[in-house]
């Protein structure tokens, strides 16, 4: 899986999940749980969205809206293989889940300071 996460809690995140072969397509609204997401007092929603890549395998991408999440959480992202069924029927294993995504919100606002020329004497201009 991979993760291009931008830092804002409230904006649109996703994560991408390219398996080894075709799968059955998940729920759109993620309603099986295939997805994990953890570590907010509200966790995000996922929406997923199947394709398949230039080599014909599945690739779900997983788009990450809503949540409340203090600054500086760390929210957690995983796959649950053994809700993903390939198209002849095998379910995958618990054991080959993937490293599951992590990532820190960061609602902190940009500080900066001004600093005025030093004249010598004080810190006056004409």
């Amino acid at each position: 899986m991979t993760n291009n996460y931008s830092g804002v809690a409230s904006g649109a995140n996703t994560v991408t999940v390219t398996f080894d072969k075709l799968v059955q397509a998940f729920s759109a609204s993620n309603s099986n749980s295939v997805l994990t997401i953890s570590g907010c007092a509200t966790n995000p929603t996922a929406a997923i969205a199947m394709s398949v890549n230039g080599s014909g395998n599945s690739v779900a991408t997983a788009t990450l809206s809503g949540g409340t999440c203090a600054d500086l959480a760390t929210v957690t992202v995983s796959l649950d293989l053994t809700k993903v069924t390939d198209q002849v029927g095998n379910v995958g294993d618990a054991s080959d889940n993937p490293t599951p995504v992590t990532y820190q919100i960061d609602l902190a606002n940009p500080v900066a300071t001004l600093a005025a020329p030093d004249y010598g004497g004080g810190s006056y201009a004409d």
